[in-house]
C-alpha cells in the first residue's frame, strides 16, 4: 500500500514525459528540527548543489510541534503549496516518502537535573555555608518538561540570603537567553555534621574535660548553636544540666571566670595613650572580655570595667 502511495506520489509531481530532470528532491520519511519552523531543506535531500537548491531549502513548508513532540507532515501538501506560492523550474522532479514524521528536539528537565543544579548551586556557595554534608530536599518534585534545544542556562534564588534559612528557592531557565521557565521549589534543608554530645550526664557548673564529650553526626539544622568542634569546648562550664547523649549547644557553656567575686583586681584607666592604675574589688566573676562592676578602693566608686585577663580590668575614659 504504501509502494502503490509513493508511486502514486511521484507519478503527481514529476514530468513523466521528460527525459532528464535539472534537479530531484526526495521527500525523507523521518526529520528532526531545532527550530519551530520547518524548511524544505530539513525534510528533503537535493542531488545537486545549485542556487536554486540553496534557495529552495530556506523555504518554511510548516511548523513544528512542541519541544519533544512529533508531527506528521504530506509531503503532497507541502509541494503544491510550494509548487502554487513559488516559480519554481519546470525540471524539478520530486520523489520520496508520501508522508514525513518531524520531531522537534528539546532538553528533558526532570526531578533528578533539579537537584544536581541545586547540588551546584550549595557547592558553589559553600563558603557562605555551615561545614556539613548539605541538601536541600523539595517537597513537591516538578513533573519533568521540556524546553526548547539552545543554550541552556539558569538562576537561582534563594527566598533568604541566608540560604541555610531558604525555605524555597525560585529557578528561573532560560534558553539562547530567552526566558524559558520560571518556577519555585518549596522544601527543607538536611545538614549533617559531627556535633558535639555529652558522653555522660552533667550537672550545672561542670567543667568540660575529653571524657564528657563525643561528636555524634546530626542535622544542624535542627539545632540553634551546634558546636561544631569539640576542643572549643574543653575547660568551659555548663550552665544547664545535660542528660548523656544531649547536644552540648554553644549558648548551654560559658567560659570560666578569670576574676572571682570579691577579689582584689588590678583597674588599669585607659584615656588615648595615657595608662593610670589603681586597685579595686570585684562585685561578680567575670570571664574575658566581661563587662563587671568593681568597686574604687580609693574612692569607694562603683566602676564598670572589662575583664582583660586574670586579676585585671580595663576601664576606658
Amino acid at each position: 500500500m504504501h509502494m502503490l502511495r509513493s508511486l502514486f506520489f511521484i507519478g503527481l509531481f514529476c514530468l513523466a514525459t521528460r527525459p532528464c530532470y535539472g534537479l530531484e528532491i526526495t521527500v525523507r520519511p523521518t526529520a528532526t528540527v531545532d527550530a519551530v519552523s520547518i524548511t524544505l531543506g530539513d525534510i528533503a535531500d537535493f542531488d545537486a548543489k545549485s542556487e536554486t537548491a540553496r534557495a529552495l531549502a530556506t523555504k518554511i513548508v510548516a511548523q513544528a510541534g512542541q519541544p519533544g513532540q512529533d508531527i506528521t507532515l504530506e509531503a503532497a501538501a507541502l509541494i503544491q503549496q510550494l509548487v502554487s506560492s513559488l516559480a519554481l523550474p519546470a525540471d524539478i522532479l520530486w520523489s520520496g516518502a508520501a508522508q514525513v514524521k518531524v520531531h522537534r528536539n528539546g532538553i528533558t528537565i526532570g526531578p533528578d537535573k533539579i537537584q544536581q543544579i541545586l547540588d551546584e548551586y550549595f557547592a558553589s556557595h559553600s563558603a557562605d555555608l555551615p561545614a556539613a554534608e548539605i541538601r536541600y530536599i523539595v517537597d513537591d518534585l516538578p513533573i519533568p518538561f521540556v524546553l526548547p534545544a539552545g543554550d541552556l542556562k539558569w538562576e537561582i534564588f534563594p527566598s533568604d540570603p541566608n540560604i541555610i534559612g531558604s525555605s524555597r528557592f525560585s529557578l528561573i531557565f532560560t534558553v539562547d537567553g530567552k526566558v524559558r521557565k520560571n518556577m519555585s521549589l518549596p522544601g527543607h534543608f538536611e545538614a549533617m555534621a559531627p556535633v558535639a554530645v555529652a558522653s555522660v550526664q552533667m550537672a550545672k557548673g561542670t567543667i568540660l574535660a575529653p571524657q564528657h564529650v563525643t561528636m555524634v553526626n546530626k542535622d544542624i539544622t535542627q539545632i540553634k548553636a551546634p558546636c561544631l568542634d569539640a576542643a572549643e569546648l574543653l575547660g568551659k562550664i555548663v550552665t544547664k544540666t545535660l542528660r548523656s547523649g544531649a547536644v552540648i549547644e554553644l549558648s548551654a557553656v560559658q567560659s570560666p571566670p578569670l576574676i572571682k567575686k570579691g577579689e582584689v583586681v588590678k583597674i588599669i584607666f585607659n584615656k588615648g595613650h595615657i595608662f593610670l592604675s589603681t586597685t579595686g574589688i570585684a562585685k561578680a566573676d567575670g570571664a574575658k572580655d566581661q563587662m563587671i562592676r568593681v568597686q574604687n578602693i580609693n574612692s569607694n566608686k562603683i566602676l564598670h570595667c572589662r575583664v582583660s585577663a586574670a586579676g585585671l580590668v580595663e576601664v576606658s575614659l
